[in-house]
Order: C-alpha cells, then structure tokens, then sequence
C-alpha cells in the first residue's frame, strides 16, 4: 500500500476520471448540482487525505488536483462555491502535512522558481501607488496567494517523485478527452446542436467556448505524442483521441483557439518531420493525422451544408467576416482597461483592481483585459510585464536548451495556449494555472536532467520516441 502509485495505473486514471464525469453530468443535467457537488469534494477530501497518509507517493494525489476543477457544473464564485470545498481543502493539508512529516524531502526550489517570484513581486506591488482605501488590503491579500502558492510548488517540487513522460502525456489525455466528452454531452442535449455550434453557445458549467478551446489547445500535443508512441490498436485508440478533440476545439467556434490552433498544427508538423526525417516510416504515420483531420473537417462542413444551407451561410461569414479596425470589438475592450493607465504605468492598478472600482459603483464584476499581457500591463504595470516575460524565457528556455521529442511536445502545449492568451486571458483562468503548475511539477525531472546523445542530437532515456 505505500509504494501504490496510481498515476502509473491507467485502468485506475480512466477509473477516477468516470466517476468525475458522472458527477458532473448528474450535476449538469439535474436540479441536484449542489449536493452533487458537495458529496463529491467531500469523497475526494477523504481519498486525497487516505492516498498522503497511507502511501508514501505523493503523486497519487495529482489525478484529483487536475480534474477537481474542471467537475463543477455551473459557474463558481466565493458566494456559490460548495461549502465542502473547505473540508476537501482541510483533508489536503493535514494530508500534506502529515505526508511531509513521515517522509522528508529535501526542499527543493524547481527550476521555474525564480520566474515564478518575479511574477509574485508585480502581483503584490501592483497598484501600490494607487490612492485607495483597498490598497492595503490588496497587497495583503496578494503577499498571502504569492507566499503560499510559492510554498506549494516547493512542497510539491520536493515531494513528488519523477513520472515516467508517457504517463504525463495519459495524465494529459484524460482531461482533454473529460472536456470534450463535457461539450459533447452539451451537444448532443440539444435539439439542434448545429445551432449551439453556429451561435458559439457552448458552456459546460466551469467554462466556455474559449475556455474549452485553451484546454484543448494545451492537452492535444500530448495524446499526439501518445499516438506516435504506441502502435497498433494502442495507436489508433490515441488517433482517434486526437481527431476527437480537435473536432470539439474546432466545434467551440473559439476564433482565437482556432487561429492558434493552426499554428500549434503547423508547427507541430515541422519539428515532428525535422526530428524524424531520417524515418520515413514514422514521418507517414505523422502526416496520416493530419490528412484524417482534413477530410473529418471537410465532411462535417458538407454535413452542415445539407442539414441547413442558412446555418453554414452564417458560420462560413462568422469564421471568415473578422473586422480588423475593431479587432471584433476587442480594441474597446483594451482602451477600456487601458484607461487611464498613464498615472499607473510602472506598478499597474493591482490585481483586483476592477473588483474594488466596480464594488464601489455597484456592478461587482471583474473587468477582463482579454489579453494575457495586456491584462498584466494593467494590473501589474511595466514591472510585472517585465516579471511575466522573464518568466516566460526561463519557461521555454530549459525546455529548448537540450530539445527532445518529449519536451517539444511540452513545448507545443505551451505554446499553442500561450498563444491563444495574446487575444484572451491564460495565465488568470484558474483551471489553466492549475493544469499548468501541475505541468511544472511533473516535467521538473525533465528540465535539465537528460544527457545530450551526439550521434543523434537528441536525448536518450530509456523510454523515448528515438527509437523509431
């Protein structure tokens, strides 16, 4: 029981990640959500708690940690959010605390850290020089989220114990198959789901569309990587994986996830052909995705044209009618929170600013900079801009530094969703951060740790795709 590792049982993975889908189905199409959602925290409390006192592997925790935000049915704010979420917060720190204690670690800081404080300094000096009666108490609230999101990723860094890549990539796999088994569930609920498509009405509860698609953006890489890894039936299942998320990504009607997604195709191509060109063999199996994907895409457009000429009329003009003098209206939304950002430049506005400026007019809504840099240049000012850039060197730095398959896969994640966040917001969407620290925790054996091989100018391990 105490070297029990699940993430290295997949029957196990595909096991939780059921059961988290019917709770979130039962949650999404009945009037029970919130007790739903309740029952399932409270179980996940206890499982998370049973898995760091009664096993010594700490990584047993991390199919929870991914999928936990992605279950609620409905949209979740510090007034809805189930009251069981604190007894599931509470199981996890005695868990951590009593699994630290049993075992140990030698602390390590992770390879991201330093990028990682820069970021915590513009959080909590943003908008310090902003006259207001909140300002204290946004510093507050920030230097505690900084002090104790950086001691998580230590404890985590520390704790966990190095995960085989292919696992990561299953890991990765399942929640990219859980949210498009969500939307397809959302689809096929309607009478005409053709309609939800055209109109871009997808919601599954915790997200949107665009959500969706920044997802999917960062998870399809992976199962890619599973698909050239595996063959025979292994293979096709994986094929079929892949096809099955790219079609919902291209269903969620998310412009921007589409664009980039293009680009994320693109390039996945080009670095796959350029490390494999020696195979022609492999190289066939790499192209054959794409051809598949072109001719699914192509039926469904015919589909769509027979079933109603007027809904392909109108998503042919949606996809193609982009007005580049209002960026389709996001250029008001960047005046907007640009406004009056001379006086703010250097710290920026603070992280809830908007909060505290609409609370007092009476909205209480959260102004959205729909753009990942533009929102830190409004919150955080030139500092955290600087901050964020830097972080994003070290960030794709130490995966392009000794480049292998493996990391070019990382890579392509990273970039296809980091790219959708130049025209909406990443690196604030909670779910997103989560995957993404997780990500960084589990790649942090991967970072720096393999040994160049001469001969073929890529990395040797003992599991690898090299061996094609």
């Amino acid at each position: 029981m105490k070297n029990f590792d699940i993430v290295n049982k997949k029957l196990y993975l595909v096991l939780i990640s059921g059961l988290f889908f019917v709770s979130w189905v039962i949650g999404f199409f009945t009037n029970y959500t919130l007790l739903i959602e309740n029952i399932t925290l409270f179980i996940v409390g206890i499982l998370v708690l049973c898995c760091l006192i009664f096993t010594n592997n700490i990584n047993n925790i991390f199919i929870f940690i991914l999928l936990i935000p992605f279950m609620f049915a409905r949209p979740i704010d510090p007034v809805t959010i189930p009251i069981m979420i604190y007894v599931a917060c509470a199981c996890l720190v005695i868990g951590l605390v009593v699994h630290y204690c049993k075992n140990r670690p030698k602390i390590k800081t992770g390879t991201l850290f330093y990028g990682l404080c820069a970021l915590g300094i513009g959080m909590i000096l943003g908008g310090i020089n902003i006259k207001s009666d909140f300002r204290l108490f946004q510093i507050g609230i920030m230097s505690f989220v900084v002090v104790m999101f950086l001691l998580v990723y230590i404890y985590f860094v520390s704790c966990s114990k190095k995960v085989d890549f292919e696992n990561i990539a299953f890991l990765m796999t399942i929640l990219g198959v859980f949210i498009s088994a969500q939307s397809l569930s959302f689809f096929l609920s309607k009478d005409d789901f053709m309609l939800i498509i055209v109109e871009k009405l997808l919601v599954v509860g915790w997200g949107v569309s665009n959500n969706i698609a920044l997802m999917l953006l960062f998870t399809i890489p992976f199962t890619f990587y599973l698909f050239l890894k595996n063959d025979k039936l292994k293979s096709f299942i994986y094929l079929f994986l892949v096809i099955f998320q790219s079609l919902i990504l291209i269903f969620t009607h998310s412009r921007g996830g589409i664009v980039a997604f293009a680009c994320e195709l693109l390039l996945m191509l080009i670095l796959s052909i350029l490390i494999f060109k020696k195979n022609k063999k492999m190289i066939m199996k790499i192209a054959f995705p794409y051809l598949l994907g072109f001719i699914s895409i192509l039926l469904i457009f015919i589909t769509i044209y027979f079933y109603n000429e007027e809904y392909f009329d109108k998503l042919v003009t949606s996809l193609k009618n982009f007005n580049f003098e209002t960026l389709n209206g996001r250029l008001d939304v960047y005046k907007d929170v640009l406004k009056g950002m001379g006086e703010h430049a250097f710290f920026g506005k603070g992280v809830l600013f908007s909060l505290f400026e609409f609370e007092e007019e009476g909205v209480g809504t959260y102004l959205w900079g729909h753009s990942t840099i533009l929102q830190t240049f409004t919150t955080m000012g030139i500092l955290g801009t600087l901050a964020l850039f830097y972080h994003f060197f070290e960030k794709y730095f130490v995966l392009l530094k000794r480049i292998n398959y493996e990391k070019v896969i990382i890579f392509l994640g990273l970039f296809g969703s980091g790219l959708y966040g130049l025209v909406d917001v990443s690196y604030y969407f909670i779910n997103y951060m989560i995957v993404l620290v997780l990500i960084f925790i589990l790649c942090e054996p991967y970072f720096y740790n393999w040994k160049l091989n001469k001969e073929t100018k890529l990395i040797k391990t003992e599991k690898t795709l090299d061996k094609y």
